[in-house]
């Protein structure tokens, strides 16, 4: 039987409407792809990369405005420079073990140059989200023909994998199995689907949105809201963090984009 979401089961959470797909296909044009490696000879292995194309395979010659913002950390995620110089993003984006970022990195230039491509040098954006926990990460068991799989899967139009795939493979959240999610909750008539990944602390921490909270600590209450097209989430008070991704449809430039993850929207979302 297949795995439900939240939502076939009758648990909304938040109030917002979403999409047909209710994920980051909802914004025509966008494409994800996957590359999944799950092993335990030689080493253990729970990990992957998850490919977003903004625009399928044009991204390389019709650029969108592109914005980042940090709650707090320093994941690592490459290309941020030039996306705060230039405020554009003609390249797809990854999402890899935190050990092999710079390998991902390296394969979206090979695929530019595979594909002939009219840039003359690229700054791709790849992020990282750490799966030491239950990857040996150290082994560096991904390959760029593993990069080339996941971004040359890429379908967009209708629903994408969930849970224990690509980037998302080896995630924990709040001591529970974590993974890939993605949403598309409707602001304003206007779509602002994501795609992210989910390490995060203590289950102590955790407080599903359904269900009253007897805790009676007072950890630090996560933002809810917009994000950003390019955002990395740290917690604060705690170890831990989020990746999200967000395409939106809205007409924008790059300020604008790097301030959407700074939005409130206090009826909430997925």
């Amino acid at each position: 039987m297949a795995r439900a979401r939240l939502r076939g089961l009758g648990l909304n959470i938040g109030s917002l409407p979403t999409g047909k797909f209710n994920a980051i296909t909802d914004v025509a044009g966008v494409t994800v792809g996957y590359f999944t490696l799950i092993s335990d000879v030689p080493q253990v292995a729970r990990t992957g990369i998850t490919a977003i194309w903004p625009r399928g395979a044009e991204t390389w010659s019709d650029y969108v405005f592109a914005g980042a913002f940090s709650f707090n950390g320093n994941g690592e995620m490459t290309g941020l420079p030039w996306i705060a110089e230039q405020g554009l993003l003609g390249a797809p984006i990854g999402i890899t073990n935190t050990y092999q970022v710079g390998m991902v990195r390296d394969a979206i230039c090979a695929l530019a140059v595979g594909d002939g491509t009219p840039q003359e040098f690229l700054l791709p954006v790849v992020a990282e989200t750490y799966d030491g926990w239950l990857s040996e990460s150290q082994s560096f068991p991904l390959t760029v023909e593993h990069a080339f799989a996941a971004f040359n899967s890429a379908i967009g139009g209708g629903p994408i994998a969930e849970g224990n795939v690509g980037g998302g493979t080896g995630m924990t959240c709040h001591e529970f199995k974590g993974g890939t999610g993605t949403v598309s909750p409707k602001v304003a008539n206007v779509w602002m689907p994501d795609a992210r990944d989910t390490p995060a602390p203590s289950r102590r921490y955790c407080t599903p949105a359904f269900l009253p909270n007897t805790s009676t600590k007072t950890p630090a209450q996560p933002q809810r809201g917009c994000r950003s097209a390019l955002v990395k989430l740290r917690s604060i008070r705690y170890s831990g963090s989020a990746m999200a991704l967000t395409h939106s449809c809205i007409p924008s430039t790059h300020p604008k984009a790097a301030r959407l993850p700074q939005c409130h929207d206090p009826k909430g979302s997925d």
